[in-house]
C-alpha cells in the first residue's frame, strides 16, 4: 500500500464511533457506543498493523436519573 499523508487521513477519518441513549422503563439510561463498521481500504491498514477492525468493541453504560440530577447541580 503505497498513500500519501492526505489520502491516508482520509482513509482514517471514515471510522467512528457513535452512541446510542435508551431510556429504560426503570428510570435508567443506558448509553450503547460502538464504531461503524471500515470500509475494505480502512480494514486492510487495519491488517497491516495488525489492529483490530473495531476498535473499543461495543460498550453499554447504565446511569440512574439520580446520578444525572447530582452531576447539574454540581
Amino acid at each position: 500500500m503505497h498513500h500519501g499523508w492526505s489520502r491516508l487521513r482520509e482513509i482514517l477519518s471514515v471510522q467512528q464511533r457513535v452512541t446510542a441513549t435508551f431510556r429504560q422503563r426503570d428510570g435508567r439510561t443506558l448509553h450503547v457506543r460502538k464504531a461503524t463498521v471500515p470500509d475494505p481500504e480502512l480494514r486492510e491498514i487495519h491488517t497491516m498493523l495488525n489492529l483490530p477492525s473495531n476498535p473499543g468493541g461495543i460498550k453499554a453504560q447504565h446511569r440512574h436519573r439520580q446520578y444525572f440530577r447530582q452531576i447539574i447541580r454540581q
